[in-house]
């Protein structure tokens, strides 16, 4: 399952948690690999970029909430099992 058809079907699992508390009418499937300064991005981009774009088999997925935006604290609230 391609990345936007799989985050369509996991908003409809729970209305009341749309991605982004619904702030975008379209969700760009991404991988964050990294949170903070410049240099700390810079540096993860240098290590990632040459790897991409990624394949990967993903058996689960984690349905997270910022519940601290200014410290980046995040909680799982659902995990959803992937059939093949």
């Amino acid at each position: 399952m391609r990345g936007q058809a799989f985050d369509r079907r996991a908003s409809a699992c729970d209305a009341a948690l749309p991605p982004y508390e619904g702030e975008f009418d379209e969700i760009v499937p991404h991988l964050t690999v990294a949170h903070g300064d410049p240099e700390v991005l810079a540096a993860a981009a240098a290590d990632v970029e040459p790897a991409l774009p990624l394949a990967a088999t993903v058996r689960a997925a984690f349905l997270l909430e910022e519940v601290e935006p200014d410290w980046g604290r995040w909680v799982t609230r659902r995990r959803l099992e992937l059939r093949r």
